[in-house]
């Protein structure tokens, strides 16, 4: 009967005890506990400035960040090849030659994609090339 008793008394003292309590009274258990990992619901911690990602999206860009970016290359007879070069390959396709809006894609110049617009109309308002570059990368 005194041996029943015991067994009932450790039995109530261990299921007392909350495991957690137990465990990070242990050494090489609480180590466990105390790691550097990503906690849940953790913010991110914001990229450095100045930083490039490697993996991952960039950081969002409005209207008004692209506004005030500054083209970082200098106008050179090299810069304005290359850049001839990628409005043909990429933009003329909508724009057109002249940036009129009637490339072969558009609805003035065949195409089916109506709403594309001048590049060199006056009435637009004149943008900044970090605008423009924001609107190409969005």
């Amino acid at each position: 009967m005194a041996k029943r008793a015991i067994l009932i008394g450790v039995l109530a003292l261990l299921c007392a005890c909350e495991p957690d309590a137990v465990v990070h009274k242990v050494g090489w258990f609480a180590t466990m506990r105390h790691q550097r990992n990503i906690k849940p619901y953790a913010m991110p911690i914001p990229p450095v400035d100045g930083s490039v990602p490697v993996s991952g999206g960039e950081p969002p860009l409005t209207r008004e960040t692209a506004d005030r970016l500054a083209n970082p290359r200098t106008r050179t007879a090299e810069s304005l090849n290359r850049g001839k070069w990628v409005f043909q390959t990429y933009c003329q396709v909508c724009h057109g030659e002249g940036g009129q809006g009637n490339g072969p894609v558009s609805l003035t110049g065949g195409g089916p994609f109506p709403g594309i617009p001048s590049l060199v109309d006056p009435t637009r308002p004149r943008m900044s090339d970090g605008m423009i570059y924001g609107m190409i990368v969005e």
